[in-house]
């Protein structure tokens, strides 16, 4: 299966911690890094050793490790006036493959399915021609719609559609341009006030960081801990732990490591709601950390809250972790 489903989502945006995944290199070989297009308010996130590259017509494009683009690459094209409703019409698949077998020759289509992206609808639509794989992924934003186009070779194909899943699950459109500060995170008598009437007790000794350009609000706190807090359109109901424990689980090893390892995941009550939070224990760059993350449905969006906290440094802080999240509050 190469198309992302509802708990790969959940699984790729619960990894937002600073020490995961904000901290890029200089050439990006060594760990993931964003890549936007302001104009249409689309980004994604490549893979350790992927490049974005430039193509013309493409909005966003990118190569793989394996070469120079022509092995393993990818597109992304506008596709003005798609709609929700057109993506999930068999003509308009049928279209697709039609145009690819039409420009490639060998073309042939070997499959597509619905799928989520960006919170909303998409379609993935699959085919080959000699020695080499496409997949495409459409989806629409507001009155604009999306093509993204992979190519890889037959060979080492399930390696490539690990990456090509992990791509798609972090695309986002209209992602926030503002910071938490600049989006007006405001503390209003001991509590910090953010969009969407979200709000929670800051803790002592903590501080709205406005570093973060993609989350709803930031905070640091001391020794290096974090609370990073995500909106995610699709999360309007409370998920099974038992059933999303395993691919979370599964999709991290591939990202972070091995030694990933979800302690527990259960269900709990935050703001009158049903929620879900979990423990897991992984290690960025030989320091061992220990995170709490919480899912926290609402009825027209939801929320993940990722709390990263040094292993060392968990014991004596984890009551005030717990504490801090069962204050929140969605007005």
């Amino acid at each position: 299966m190469f198309h992302t489903t509802a708990r790969l989502t959940f699984a790729t945006l619960l990894m937002v911690t600073p020490y995961a995944s904000a901290q890029a290199d200089e050439a990006g070989k060594t760990t993931p890094r964003s890549i936007t297009n302001e104009e249409h308010g689309l980004a994604l996130e490549l893979p350790a050793g992927w490049q974005q590259v430039d193509e013309p017509g493409a909005l966003l494009a990118g190569k793989g490790p394996a070469g120079d683009g022509g092995s393993v690459a990818f597109n992304v094209r506008s596709l003005p006036g798609l709609s929700h409703a057109v993506i999930g019409e068999k003509s308009f698949i049928a279209g697709v493959h039609a145009g690819l077998a039409k420009n490639i020759e060998g073309y042939v289509a070997d499959g597509d399915g619905k799928t989520q992206i960006a919170g909303g609808p998409g379609v993935w639509m699959r085919g080959n021609y000699p020695g080499n794989h496409l997949l495409n992924y459409a989806f629409a934003g507001d009155g604009q719609g999306f093509l993204v186009t992979f190519r890889y070779p037959a060979a080492g194909a399930e390696e490539h559609a690990r990456s090509v899943a992990t791509i798609m699950a972090s695309v986002t459109i209209g992602a926030a341009k503002a910071s938490s500060a600049e989006a007006g995170a405001k503390v209003v008598k001991g509590r910090v006030q953010a969009g969407h009437g979200f709000s929670l007790q800051m803790p002592a000794g903590w501080q709205i960081d406005p570093k973060s350009a993609d989350s709803l609000l930031v905070l640091s706190g001391p020794n290096g801990m974090s609370i990073n807090v995500r909106v995610l359109a699709a999360l309007t109901k409370t998920p099974d732990p038992e059933a999303i424990a395993p691919d979370i689980e599964r999709r991290f090893k591939e990202t972070l490591g091995p030694d990933y390892e979800i302690r527990y995941c259960r269900p709990v009550r935050i703001s009158k709601r049903s929620a879900v939070w979990l423990q897991a224990d992984y290690t960025v760059k030989g320091q061992k950390l220990r995170n709490l993350q919480l899912l926290l449905p609402d009825e027209k969006r939801g929320f993940i809250v990722t709390c990263t906290i040094r292993a060392a440094d968990w014991r004596k802080n984890i009551g005030k972790i717990k504490k801090t999240l069962r204050s929140i509050r969605l007005d």
